[in-house]
């Protein structure tokens, strides 16, 4: 699914989306529960709305990466939270 399709972080954190990618292994049902909730409080806070489809794929993907890194909820909030700061400079 590319950008312009309109793809938002409910539809690339489905099992049957995640199934699709490469390291698809990785994602539990418990993580990319925890991946949802960060990305919905952080959006909600920045106030980014859903017709913001850019803005919400960047960060869907960047929370898809560094969930591989950082596990724990703290630290991916922080990161989540880091890349809309940045996106709006």
């Amino acid at each position: 699914m590319s950008r312009g399709e309109g793809a938002t972080l409910t539809t690339k954190f489905t099992l049957e989306s995640i199934a699709l990618r490469e390291d698809a292994s990785y994602f539990s049902p418990e993580k990319l529960a925890l991946l949802k909730r960060i990305f919905d409080m952080v959006c909600k806070e920045a106030k980014i709305s859903p017709e913001a489809r850019e803005k919400r794929d960047d960060l869907a993907v960047r929370m898809l990466v560094a969930s591989k890194i950082a596990e724990d909820e703290p630290s991916l909030t922080a990161f989540a939270r880091k890349v809309i700061a940045e996106s709006r400079r």
